[in-house]
């Protein structure tokens, strides 16, 4: 983790040597950070229990907690191996983030524990599919689909940025962009006379390996586009 350090503010590194909790207020602007972290959105309470100032028994209750988790380190530092253990229908990142989680629960099996945290994971997985579907990434891959469906052989970079920009009027993609989003997932793109376009055939295993990333099944409306962004 980098740092700015000292009267100069130079950049220092260091090491974080153990999971950390993360306080922020908004969405990473950085997915592929976000991606590697157990998110919880916090809401509002409506509990009437908690004191509007933290007493003294905070600062003790907090002590004894951290006493709990040292002891724990303590007993457990020699005991625990990382197991590996792929959960087939999760996907990689969450896999990886979940591995060190079952390999405790394994050294300290509780069923219970297990089943919980695997329903969590699950649930994760729904969400971020269910995020990515409704992306500006997502919408472009189920507009191509969509004409793929009305047997386009070829589908124009002017159908998908003037579709894209019905579903939702604050589209900033253009066709360079638009280009580099599809590079990255490597599908090729061939000019024809003025225009750019995809080939739905010679793009088949890479336009197939999206609609899985994105969960697209099936094409999105337009309703439930102005439905999310309403």
């Amino acid at each position: 983790v980098l740092r700015a350090d000292g009267d100069n503010f130079e950049p220092r590194a260091y090491d974080v040597y153990c999971p950390k909790i993360i306080g922020w207020r908004f969405e990473f602007r950085d997915k592929a950070t976000e991606s590697r972290c157990i998110v919880e959105i916090m809401k509002r309470t409506q509990r009437t229990d908690i004191p509007l100032n933290l007493s003294e028994w905070f600062d003790i209750a907090s002590g004894l907690l951290r006493n709990k988790l040292y002891q724990f380190r303590y007993d457990y530092q020699w005991k625990i191996a990382i197991q590996e253990e792929r959960i087939e229908w999760l996907e990689w990142r969450l896999n990886q983030i979940l591995n060190p989680i079952l390999s405790i629960i394994k050294s300290i099996w509780k069923k219970e524990d297990y089943n919980n945290i695997i329903s969590y994971f699950k649930e994760r997985q729904k969400e971020i599919k269910e995020e990515r579907k409704f992306s500006f990434e997502g919408m472009i891959f189920a507009i191509i689909q969509e004409k793929e469906n009305m047997n386009y052989p070829n589908v124009y970079y002017k159908h998908i940025l003037g579709d894209l920009k019905e579903m939702d009027s604050s589209s900033q993609m253009n066709p360079r962009k638009l280009w580099n989003l599809l590079k990255q997932h490597e599908i090729k793109t061939i000019r024809r006379n003025d225009w750019f376009v995809v080939p739905i055939r010679e793009n088949r295993i890479q336009l197939d390996r999206a609609y899985k990333q994105y969960d697209i099944q099936s094409s999105i409306k337009k309703e439930d586009i102005d439905s999310i962004f309403s």
